[in-house]
């Protein structure tokens, strides 16, 4: 396609740097012949890669070279300054990104439904992740609440309303929406009188509000009739101002609300008819709507990255032709340099307390420490001669720790204000042997002020009882130190801690033991009367030098307030074992300054965390649990979407077949992703296989199967089951049977594009994970949609073109099933018991042993040689059937496999 003008507006396209605070544009300074954007995956079966922007700017005068005193922008832009690419193209939406933002119309005799209630919404978010109001007629003041729609953090509807303006009622679908890419319509209705004593919602999605509407789970059925106040609130389109709702960005399409189910429109909008910019404007039935913190908007940011170096270039005539090329890249960049290992889980939880510490010593230095390093406080904990660092490397959630040998550890305290309250912690696990000795002083507390001058902490080994012993400065042992009854403490990870607390006149004392997975710690209390507790001097961890050759411990504090002992360690104490991959890679991002949204829910549960870098654990994360992790386009930062929210997702964008429309559309169908047999194993677990013995894409050789196509895998899983479920997940992807499109693309200069602004749009939103459907293919392809998802992105904007690339993978082994009408499921194995003529309507099967094919949910399709059926009934093993659905026409042999043409599968 040839083009001498742009069919573009001028302004289509802007760069901005950011610097005094906000966002500022290139305007003339940027060549509009060469912008870039790639983020994803460059290569089919490839991981994402560092997300990129990259433009030229004039740059005659010296205003873009950062450490030019004489540019204006000295001083405001230099290494890692942030930028972004942006495009405005394709039909508005109304943009309510900014906190708190909303589109409101006042209280009208119309709007105030009493009876039966429709409301629908239309729209995208980023991040589905939180709750978000869609549409209300709601007040959190003066008792004037009427109704809201919201959709919950969890993927349900929630329908509020009050029958008093005050005591809200509420119904909640029972089922989660489907995982959604982009644009979605959600619908409720409220039957407030069912005609059985009772009231009825029904929860439904659509892609946009002309449906079709899906119904989200059954009717939702409560005893008693109801009604809806008719109160003073204005319709608000958006997050309500008193809401709980998070303020996550929302880009809003249309609304509908309607008196009576499917009854009179009293209030409804399509954004894409508004005018771009503004910020007021009429709906359908006349209303003004205002709208605060937004505006309706078409620009679409396609890439926010940092700059990371400014490169001055000039041709012969010099001044003239100076110009700057910039390269912008995604945080991953910044992150992956030279980045050192994230923190020990421990030494990150225990460094997070945010008051009451006076010392801390992790003692994860190396083997070749002599000392141990404070944390927290200014003195090294000294070490004796047969403490050995470093030696224990399988404490949950901590780096290597020190067995103790026959020697001490002694730290000492840096003076701190005596508060009356004081607590020492540290981590152990002592092996399953027998001790030395029957009585052993694990740890020794010396105390600078007060009139208890030292506790010691005993342990008994014949009974596994733990004592706490008090003395005064001359070493006189003061009354009510005991021992208390034992409980299990060999060949466990525990976490102890000594405790003393000023209580009027006494003190009262107690050490408190926890070990992993407990949901009680174990305590034994005890008073000191006429006692002061003061400062700690110094702590000694086996003061007297008994032999402890295998006991490891770290992790020691020292703090003046005392806190309960499942302050920081719930998930700290094993490592997060069994955290969500989904949490984790929350967890880390927020422990590291770094911005992550999350698509979808359901993540596979990781084994313990490992001392890596950042980069490396969330990589690992994403890896176990199967989804893709990649800079965020919209945002400096990252995001992740689920393996469960990349599968039975409906298509973000679906473009009918158009010569020359779509661009390369080239089909590959060789081996370049074929995987037969899979080994997975877990760190420290089990290892297995599963492979394909049978069928076209078996491990048999050819032409009965394709041969062996192996690749094993470790992935920190938490259970053997996940390890056996993902084996044979990966399988299932690895042995698909289709011809891939490794690349599709268009050029948004298309007419036919340019005369479909909603087409337009839904394109220039695709990222990674999300679903293209490419409809009426060409008749020298294959007669079924392309249907494939989206693993990378790439843009070349200028102001004749507009190309995306799309780095695709095959989105049907995707397609993860739920128990509901829209999905079944069909075992391999049923065949033709009869020879089928071209025009025969009734088909003979045998299917395997406990395989029973129905027509309970309706009509579905089935496919036998290549041929396109939708069975219309069944009746036992007879099936009948419409042929011909997809233009194939042609006889089938007995024995012919009989496939679901759609089928669902098991997710792992």
């Amino acid at each position: 396609m040839v083009l001498e003008k742009s069919p573009f507006p001028d302004d289509y396209l802007g760069v901005d740097l950011f610097y005094g605070g906000a966002w500022q544009p290139l305007g003339v300074d940027l060549d509009q012949q060469a912008v870039t954007v790639a983020h994803g995956a460059r290569s089919e079966g490839g991981t994402a890669e560092v997300s990129s922007l990259s433009f030229r700017v004039t740059n005659s005068a010296g205003k873009y070279s950062p450490r030019n005193p004489t540019s204006p922008l000295y001083g405001q832009v230099g290494r890692n300054t942030p930028a972004r690419a942006r495009v405005s193209l394709g039909a508005p939406w109304l943009d309510l990104e900014a906190a708190g933002s909303r589109a409101t119309t006042p209280d009208a005799a119309a709007l105030d439904i009493t009876g039966d209630l429709d409301v629908r919404w239309w729209g995208a978010r980023d991040e589905w992740n939180f709750a978000a109001d869609g549409i209300s007629k709601w007040s959190g003041t003066g008792n004037q609440r009427s109704w809201l729609l919201r959709l919950e953090a969890n993927g349900t509807l929630a329908l509020f309303w009050t029958t008093d303006g005050a005591t809200t009622l509420e119904a909640r679908s029972l089922v989660p929406m489907p995982p959604w890419p982009g644009e979605i319509a959600l619908r409720a209705t409220l039957d407030v009188n069912n005609g059985a004593g009772g009231r009825t919602a029904r929860f439904y999605w659509a892609p946009d509000l002309s449906g079709p509407w899906t119904q989200l789970g059954p009717d939702v059925v409560a005893t008693g009739t109801t009604s809806i106040f008719s109160g003073s609130a204005a319709l608000t389109v958006g997050r309500e101002p008193t809401s709980a709702a998070s303020n996550t960005p929302v880009r809003v399409h249309g609304w509908e609300v309607r008196n009576g189910i499917d009854g009179p429109v009293v209030s409804s909008a399509t954004i894409a008819s508004k005018a771009i910019g503004a910020t007021s404007f009429t709906d359908d039935q006349g209303r003004t709507w205002t709208v605060t913190g937004g505006r309706v908007s078409n620009t679409h940011v396609v890439a926010v990255c940092e700059v990371a170096e400014w490169p001055v270039d000039w041709g012969l005539k010099g001044a003239p032709s100076v110009m700057t090329q910039v390269q912008a890249n995604g945080v991953t960049r910044r992150l992956g340099q030279g980045a050192a290992a994230v923190e020990s889980v421990l030494f990150r939880a225990i460094s997070g307390i945010s008051s009451g510490m006076v010392a801390y010593w992790p003692m994860e230095d190396g083997s070749a420490a002599t000392s141990f390093g404070a944390a927290v406080g200014s003195r090294a904990a000294a070490m004796g001669a047969e403490v050995t660092p470093a030696a224990y490397a399988d404490f949950p959630g901590s780096a290597p720790l020190p067995t103790l040998g026959a020697s001490r550890i002694r730290a000492e305290v840096d003076p701190a204000a005596s508060t009356g309250d004081i607590q020492v912690r540290w981590v152990q696990r002592t092996p399953n042997d027998a001790l030395p000795v029957a009585e052993v002083v694990l740890c020794r507390v010396e105390f600078a002020t007060g009139t208890i001058g030292q506790l010691d902490l005993r342990l008994r080994d014949s009974d596994g009882a733990l004592g706490l012993f008090g003395y005064d400065f001359d070493g006189n042992q003061l009354s009510g130190s005991t021992f208390f009854a034992g409980a299990s403490y060999k060949n466990t990870s525990l976490r102890l801690s000594m405790e003393a607390e000023q209580n009027g006149s006494n003190v009262d004392a107690r050490w408190v033991k926890l070990a992993p997975g407990d949901g009680s710690a174990l305590a034994g209390n005890l008073t000191f009367t006429g006692r002061t507790v003061g400062r700690v001097r110094r702590v000694i961890i086996n003061p007297q030098y008994r032999s402890l050759p295998n006991v490891a411990v770290g992790h020691l504090t020292v703090e003046n307030q005392i806190t309960s002992i499942f302050d920081v360690f719930g998930g700290a104490l094993v490592g997060y074992r069994g955290e969500l991959a989904s949490n984790r890679m929350l967890r880390l991002a927020r422990e590291n300054g770094v911005a992550m949204t999350l698509r979808g829910r359901g993540a596979a549960a990781l084994g313990e965390q490992q001392e890596e870098t950042l980069l490396d654990l969330l990589a690992e994360s994403a890896a176990a649990d199967g989804g893709m992790l990649h800079d965020n386009p919209r945002a400096l930062g990252l995001r992740y979407r689920l393996l469960r929210a990349m599968g039975d997702q409906p298509p973000a964008a679906t473009i009918p077949y158009t010569d020359n429309l779509v661009a390369p559309f080239t089909p590959t169908d060789d081996d370049g992703l074929t995987r037969n047999r899979v080994t997975v194993e877990r760190p420290a677990g089990t290892k297995i296989t599963h492979e394909l013995t049978s069928g076209p894409m078996s491990i048999q050789p050819p032409p009965t199967g394709v041969g062996i196509y192996d690749t094993s895998l470790t992935l920190n899983l938490d259970t053997d089951e996940l390890v056996d479920r993902t084996s044979a997940w990966l399988l299932h992807v690895g042995t698909w049977d289709e011809a891939r499109y490794p690349t599709l693309g268009v050029d948004l200069a298309h007419p036919y594009l340019l005369g479909n602004p909603g087409l337009t749009r839904r394109l220039l939103a695709l990222a990674p994970g999300d679903r293209l459907v490419i409809t009426d293919p060409p008749p020298w392809l294959p007669p079924r949609a392309v249907d494939v998802l989206v693993m990378g992105v790439q843009l070349e904007i200028s102001p004749l073109h507009l190309r995306l690339r799309w780095t695709c993978v095959p989105a049907r082994p995707y397609r993860v099933g739920y128990w509901s009408a829209g999905h079944r499921w069909s075992a391999a194995g049923t065949v033709t018991s009869g020879s089928l003529s071209a025009t025969a309507t009734t088909i003979p099967i045998t299917p395997p042993a406990g395989v029973t094919w129905t027509h309970v949910d309706g009509d579905y399709d089935i496919t036998i040689g290549g041929e396109v059926m939708t069975v219309t009934a069944v009746s036992g093993n007879t099936l009948t059937v419409t042929r011909s659905v997809n233009g194939v026409v042609k006889t089938h042999a007995t024995g012919s496999p009989v496939e679901l043409t759609e089928p669902s599968f098991y997710s792992r």
